[in-house]
This record gives structure tokens, C-alpha cells and sequence, in this order.
């Protein structure tokens, strides 16, 4: 990166060097002046790049390409006002004699570059002068009417120096200093359908039924598994681990055991998975045993929502309980602990109060006290303290007092001391698990991780820390576990359908067994037939129908607990009709729920509109600007990242400077695609390589079964289309009045069509190739789908929203 002094100073040099125009031809220009002022500025460019209009000069910036330069030879001198020295005019004024008719030229050819390419900023240059315009425009005003910055030597750069870095360095062209100094004011999209409906998002309204299902979802997701009385048998019959890829994965099997493996050996150290094909890892078990004595901490990598905290109390309860029995074990969770700030001392004192209140040792006893350091009072009544005991005994005990403040003073270090001492009277093993950090900061993770090794290494303890393998493998590189050698196990996930399926058929045990034991255990009564019936038929569902369990699998993406919230959300919504359910259930004994049924209640939410805040779902069709090709903008960008991976690694990566260079070159803005790939990353349908995330910029990026299934699937569906409406700006006038709020079925139906028609205009207007996605495809699905439902409506009674 270049600084500021030195830019100047590489710019006063060529400057000096080059007072005169002469007359060298275009690729002498570029090569004695033009590509010394980019690179003074810090410019990394491209040269001789294709674009529909012919081959770009230079291409400013990387991954992202943010202005273009077109070269014309040093004799090819502009006629620029002589009052002006360095400043900003008219681009039709500047333009309008005979005399510029060459800069004119030049400065169409770059506006072209600019409009193939998707790029906002462009700048004609003969080598000494530079004229910088706003080449594609958001707002109202056509390029050749706006206004142009003018630089009309090389002496002028370095005679407004401060203000050319400004708007002519990386980070000025970049942040667009030059668009906000040239008076472009970006028209933003109008507003979504949402804005104008006076109690949006609104409350669904939940009739009994629906509330009880609700309360259900709470019991078997959280209640059950935290009652101590049914740990060992939740652990038992509910725990799964991971087995066979997903057959339901929109992910190809070759990239899905791709990015399992890769997530064991990214982070270039020797990793092992916690279980193996006969259970849980021997090697584990081992190091349970002899990690007190390598003074080094167990790290177990698991992704958010994998359940590393279940593993922990499965390898506590269940896997290795016989080693358990026989060690005192101490788990501290900082995910409920949100207002700590010191973590360290926090953690030592909860380590203190779980040794008091867990295993009934006092370790703050005056009597434990006085046996940990009876050597230290030993030789205290051997001093000359010791006189006093006979003479003044008051003074005795007040001084033998202040030593042992003195020597309990150091928390970290008594505890240890006193886990020694627990350690040999009790003779077991002690075992600490530091989990749920991943719930916090990443500055957090760090610290917890040193403290993970400074207990390990200065307690006789076996110590063990979850972290999230993101944070372990950036760590590695750059932050606090860089300088240590931890062992690691990595917790693989399990499938989604038999986490679900298991946590459905325990609870099913449960209800089936005696009421009031089960009331007391919970403090409640589950006993309901509607809420068994209910579970019965998503039970059924979860063994039959492959719809329910492909979108949950591709949906969750390996996120066990957002799968889990998937059904709860199910369960009880006030989007569902559950009375119907359960009746068809009681009758036949079979229900096969629709797909639309599960996505209309994880789309709505609590609400009675979609909101992108609070939906599980993304709006795959969302526009920040005036631009109707932004509209397609997510999808293509997901089907480029989806066939470019087939070429590239096993493990599905795209550059992204590969990933701008192909959507830029289909018209799409820079800022555009910035927001979409944000927007991507944060809703999961896109997703970095370990080692690069929490960077401020993406390097590579790859697709993931959430972003496939909602450009594969989500288009095409009713239900989707639907609740999106609401969300997304409408940029024709004529739609945007017709498109309004909508209340039953029918209207709805008439309300999907009319967005369908518009999606095709904006299609049509954005002139987009149909090379990576098409929308004429997905709306002769959507069509089809609406179509499907109209018939349905019409033979039946008009429901209502």
C-alpha cells in the first residue's frame, strides 16, 4: 500500500521529469507517465481487458474493478479552459466546440467500458491531462450532462495534492469521493410495499391450539434437555452422531465431503474427529486421561449450532461415564454470562463456587485453608510470629491471619494449589470445560483460548474448550492460539432428519408414559391429545416425506440448531392450521405436509407480513437501486459461483475477483455487488474459507446448500413469492400502483401474478443473458405453481390471510 508522503513524492519526481508534452505514441504514454501516476497512487490495474464495446485500457482496482482509464497518446493534447487549473465544469460545456472533438470521442469510448462493465467512474488521460467523469449514473441526469473533474498536468496533481489523494487513491475511488465531489446523489429504489402498510409487520394472532403447539416446540427443544432427571435418557436417545453424507443436499456429494474434510485440515494441524467408526475416538479418551500431565488444552471445533455442548454432556453422561464416575468434572458456560468483563477472574471464582456447591468442597474453609499451607504455618510458628502465640495472642492471630490473605491473595494460584491437594485426598482426576464462548466476541475467544492454556498448563487439570473452527483457524494465523500446539477434535454434524427424528419420538416416549411423573419432572402437564397427534403426524413426516426433509436439510445448512427451530417454528404457528391437521390425522392416520405449510410459517414468522429481520428466509429478489437487473442480481451471482466451482477446487471456492469480473461484465454495479455478496454471506447462502473469516474483505467465496435451494427452489413457489412481495421496492410506476396489500387467497393469487408479470418486465428491460441464470425459466415454474394453487382455491372455500 502506498502512503501519502511517498505518493506525493513519486508524483513531484515524475512531474519534474516530464514538464513538457512530446510526442510518444499511446504505448509509450501509458508506460512513461500513465502507469506511473496509477501506480503513485496505489492503483493495482489490469490492461487490454475485453469488454462488449472493445478492449479497456486499464481497469482500475481489485477484486472489484471501480473505474475505468482510457489512454490516448501524448501528442493528443485537450482543449481545456485556461482559467481553470484544477477544478470542476460542465461536461457538455467542455465538450461542445469542434475543438474537444477528440476528447469527446474518448470520452463516449470510456462511458461505453464503463456501461458493459458495470463501473461508475471513468478517466480519459493523454499522460499530463486528466479528465475524471461520472461515466454510468443511479439518478436522473444522462453521463455527457454531468460534470467533469480536470487535472491539466502532472504539476497540478502535486500542487492540489491532498485533495487529488482524496478522490484519486484506492481508498477515494473505492469510497467514491470522486462521484459525492462531481454532485451524484444516488436515486435509491422506492420503497418496498411494506412502507405503505400502516401495521406492518404486525402479530399472527395464535388461537389455543396454536399456542399450545407453541409452549410444545419450548419443551422438547429446551426444557427437556435441561432437566437433570431425563439428561442420561435424552442423551441416550437423542444424540446423533455424524453419519452418512446427506442424500438430500443440494451440494454435490464430491463438494459436501469436500468441505467436511476441509474443515478437519485447514487449519494445518494434526486433527481428529471426536467419533470414529466404532464410537467415540479412543484417542480422545486418552488424552482425557493424559492431558493434565502435557499442561496443554483439548480443543473441540464445531461449528455454530453443530451441539458441542450436547457432545460435552454425552461424553460426560453417557460415552465415557465410567472415567467421569471417577473424576470431578466442572463445566463453566459463558453463553449465559453476557455482562462479564473480566473473564479470567470470573472464571476462576465460578470454578471456586462449582467445587463448593457441585462436589461440597470448601476450598475458602479456614480448616481446608490451614491444611493446604500447613508448611507455611509450620514455619510461621517456628518464626519469630510464633513468640507471639504465648505473649499476646490477639496479635498472634491477627498476623497469622494477614499471611494467609497473603497467601490465598493469588486466586489463580491457591485454586490450583487447592485442585492438587483435591486431586491426591479425593484421588480423581478434575476435568474443566470452558464451552459456549463462541456465543461471544471474537477478542473473547482469544482470551478464554490463553486462559484455556494457562489453566491446563499452571493447574493438574485436564482442560477442554470449544471454539468455533473459524475462529481456531484465524487464530492460528494471527491471534492467540498461534503460539501453541493444542490438541484438537473436531465434532462433525449430524443429519438434520435424525436429530429431529429422535427429539420427536423421545418426546412422544415421554407423553406416553406416567402423567404425573412427567408433570413433575417438568413442573407442567404435556398430556394432550391434539399435541400427540401432532407430533405423531411430523414424526411420520420426518421418516416419509422427502420435501419436508430436503428443504429442512439444504435450509439449515448443517446448522443443527436452526434446524430444530425450523420445526419449532412449525409447530404452533398461527400461519398453520393445525385444527385441520390434526383432525385429517385423528381420521385417516396420515397427513403429508406440503412444503408451503413448513415455508409459509418460517417466511412469516410471528408476523402477519414477511419481515427480512426476523424471516428465516431471504429475499432472494431484493434491489438497492434504480436498476431493474438488480432484481436478478442474488440468483445470477449464486448460479456463477455454482458453475465457475464445478471448474475450479474440490472444495467450491470462486475468487472473488472472479466472481466482479463476470457481473460486472453483465452490468451490474460494483456497489451492487458488494451488497449482494454481503448479503449473501450474512444469510448463509454464501459462505468464506475458514481462514479467512471475520476479514473485512472477501478473498474467496463459495456456495452453500441454503443458497442453492433458495435460487433453485424458492423462485418457483407461490408461498414465496407471496410474502416477498411486501419487501421488494417496485421500480415501474404502473406496478407500483397496482401491486397493493392483499387479503384473500384470490387476491393474493392476482396480487402474485401481477409481480410475476413484473419480474418479467424488469427481466426484459435489464437485457440480461440468460448465461448463468434465467428468469423465464424460474417464472414458467412460478406460473405453473400459481396455477397449481388458483385450482386449488377455486375448489375450495376462499380462505383468508
Amino acid at each position: 500500500m502506498v502512503d501519502f508522503d511517498d505518493a506525493y513524492k513519486s508524483l513531484e519526481e515524475l512531474s519534474s521529469q516530464q514538464a513538457d508534452i512530446s510526442d510518444r505514441n499511446e504505448a509509450q504514454t501509458r508506460l512513461d507517465l500513465i502507469d506511473k501516476v496509477l501506480t503513485a497512487f496505489g492503483w493495482k490495474f489490469t490492461v487490454e481487458d475485453k469488454s462488449e464495446s472493445g478492449y479497456t485500457d486499464y481497469r482500475l482496482g481489485t477484486p472489484a474493478t471501480v473505474a475505468i482509464v482510457e489512454a490516448k497518446r501524448e501528442g493528443l493534447s485537450f482543449t481545456l479552459p485556461d482559467d481553470v487549473n484544477y477544478g470542476i465544469v460542465s461536461l457538455k460545456a467542455l465538450l461542445s466546440g469542434p475543438e474537444n472533438k477528440d476528447l469527446k470521442s474518448a470520452i463516449k469510448q470510456c462511458m461505453a467500458y464503463c456501461a458493459d462493465l458495470g463501473v461508475s467512474q471513468g478517466i480519459v488521460t493523454n499522460g499530463h491531462q486528466w479528465v475524471a467523469f461520472i461515466a454510468t449514473r443511479s439518478d436522473s441526469v444522462r453521463p455527457l450532462d454531468g460534470r467533469a473533474l480536470l487535472i491539466p498536468s502532472i504539476k497540478s496533481f502535486c500542487d492540489n495534492f491532498t485533495n487529488a489523494w482524496n478522490l484519486f487513491s484506492v481508498n477515494g475511488l473505492k469510497t467514491k469521493s470522486l462521484e459525492r465531489a462531481l454532485d451524484l446523489t444516488p436515486t435509491p429504489a422506492p420503497v418496498p410495499l411494506s412502507v405503505r402498510l400502516p401495521n406492518y409487520p404486525g402479530t399472527r394472532v395464535r388461537n389455543d391450539l396454536q399456542s399450545s403447539l407453541q409452549i410444545l416446540g419450548q419443551v422438547f427443544l429446551e426444557d427437556i434437555p435441561s432437566r437433570p432427571q431425563l439428561r442420561e435418557r435424552f442423551l441416550n436417545e437423542c444424540y446423533a452422531t455424524s453419519g452418512a453424507l446427506s442424500q438430500f443436499s443440494e451440494l454435490s456429494r464430491t463438494v459436501l465431503k469436500s468441505q467436511l474434510n476441509e474443515r478437519i485440515t485447514e487449519g494445518n494441524v494434526a486433527e481428529e474427529t471426536v467419533y470414529g467408526k466404532r464410537g467415540l475416538n479412543e484417542k480422545l479418551t486418552g488424552d482425557i486421561v493424559s492431558a493434565a500431565m502435557s499442561n496443554k488444552p483439548i480443543v473441540l471445533l464445531g461449528a455454530v449450532g453443530v451441539g458441542k455442548s450436547t457432545f460435552i454432556q454425552r461424553l460426560i453422561n453417557v460415552d465415557a461415564k465410567d472415567l467421569f464416575s471417577q473424576a470431578i468434572s466442572i463445566y463453566v458456560d459463558y453463553g449465559n454470562k453476557a455482562t462479564m468483563s473480566d473473564l479470567k477472574q470470573w472464571t476462576v471464582t465460578e470454578v471456586s463456587r462449582q467445587i463448593k456447591d457441585d462436589h461440597g468442597i470448601d476450598i475458602e474453609n479456614i480448616r481446608f485453608i490451614e491444611d493446604l499451607f500447613k508448611n507455611e504455618i509450620k514455619e510461621f510458628d517456628d518464626g519469630i510470629n510464633g513468640l507471639l502465640k504465648d505473649v499476646d495472642h490477639k496479635e498472634y492471630l491477627r498476623r497469622k491471619v494477614e499471611k494467609l490473605v497473603q497467601l490465598t491473595s493469588d486466586k489463580s494460584g491457591f485454586i490450583a494449589r487447592a485442585m492438587s491437594r483435591i486431586k491426591t485426598s479425593h484421588r480423581k482426576q478434575i476435568v474443566i470445560f470452558l464451552d459456549n464462548i463462541d456465543q461471544r466476541s471474537k477478542e473473547d475467544q482469544n482470551t478464554v483460548f490463553l486462559i484455556s492454556n494457562e489453566l491446563a498448563a499452571q493447574w493438574p487439570v485436564t482442560v477442554f474448550v470449544t471454539l468455533r473452527p473459524e475462529t481456531y483457524y484465524d487464530s492460528m494465523r494471527y491471534g492467540a492460539v498461534s503460539g501453541y500446539h493444542p490438541r484438537v477434535f473436531k465434532i462433525m454434524p449430524p443429519r438434520s432428519d435424525v436429530v429431529i427424528s429422535k427429539r420427536l419420538d423421545f418426546v412422544l416416549d415421554l407423553m406416553s408414559g406416567n402423567d404425573e411423573e412427567i408433570t413433575d419432572i417438568l413442573g407442567y402437564n404435556l398430556e394432550s391429545d391434539s399435541l400427540r397427534s401432532f407430533l405423531e403426524m411430523l414424526s411420520g413426516n420426518m421418516v416419509s416425506n422427502h420435501d419436508l426433509k430436503y428443504f429442512i436439510d439444504n435450509m439449515s445448512g448443517g446448522n443443527m440448531r436452526r434446524a430444530l427451530g425450523f420445526v419449532t417454528r412449525f409447530v404452533g404457528s398461527g400461519h398453520v392450521n393445525t385444527r385441520k391437521i390434526v383432525d385429517i390425522w385423528d381420521q385417516s392416520g396420515s397427513y403429508f405436509i406440503p412444503e408451503h405449510e413448513l415455508l409459509r410459517a418460517l417466511l412469516h414468522g410471528d408476523g402477519n407480513y414477511y419481515d427480512p429481520v426476523s424471516s428465516d428466509v431471504i429475499n432472494i429478489f431484493k434491489c438497492t437501486s434504480i436498476a431493474p437487473r438488480d432484481h436478478f442480481l442474488m440468483p445470477t451471482l449464486i448460479s456463477f459461483i455454482e458453475r465457475s466451482s464445478r471448474e475450479n477446487d474440490s472444495s467450491g471456492y470462486v475468487s472473488a475477483e472472479e466472481i466482479y469480473r463476470a457481473l460486472q461484465a453483465q452490468g451490474f454495479s460494483e456497489s451492487s455487488i458488494q451488497e449482494a455478496l454481503n448479503r449473501g454471506v450474512h444469510h448463509r447462502l454464501l459462505e468464506e474459507p475458514l481462514t479467512n473469516q471475520n476479514n473485512d474483505n472477501f478473498d474467496r467465496l463459495r456456495i452453500t446448500s441454503v443458497g442453492l435451494y433458495s435460487k433453485n427452489r424458492l423462485p418457483h413457489r407461490f408461498t414465496y413469492i407471496d410474502a416477498i412481495i411486501v419487501d421488494t421496492p417496485i421500480l415501474n410506476s404502473e406496478y407500483y400502483e397496482r401491486i397493493v396489500d392483499a387479503y384473500t387467497l384470490e387476491q393474493r393469487i392476482a396480487r402474485a401474478v401481477e409481480f410475476s408479470h413484473y419480474l418479467k418486465w424488469a427481466w426484459d428491460e435489464s437485457c440480461l443473458e440468460p448465461k448463468y441464470w434465467s428468469f423465464d425459466t424460474a417464472k414458467a415454474e412460478l406460473d405453473s405453481d400459481i396455477e397449481k394453487v388458483t385450482r386449488i382455491a377455486q375448489a375450495t372455500t376462499p380462505m383468508h390471510r
